[in-house]
């Protein structure tokens, strides 16, 4: 029960990327540095939101998507 409980409350909300490419970017600005960039499918945790940006962990690094770019997995 333990394992079932820690897998379903702190992995966070998910999601894929949808588009064939996306920036991933060090904070939610068009002008911010890019951190990586990332292929269509690749799954990410969502940390927050902030206007037409995601907030998300990718390689336990802090990085902004724009939102368009991913698809929330719904629980």
């Amino acid at each position: 029960i333990l394992l079932i409980f820690l897998n379903l409350t702190l992995r966070g909300e998910q999601g894929i990327i949808r588009t064939a490419s996306a920036y991933l970017m060090e904070s939610p600005s068009a002008g911010a540095k890019m951190l990586d960039q990332i292929g269509q499918g690749h799954r990410l945790v969502i940390v927050g939101e902030n206007d037409i940006w995601t907030e998300v962990r990718w390689e336990d690094k802090t990085a902004w998507i724009r939102s368009g770019n991913l698809l929330v997995v719904k629980r």
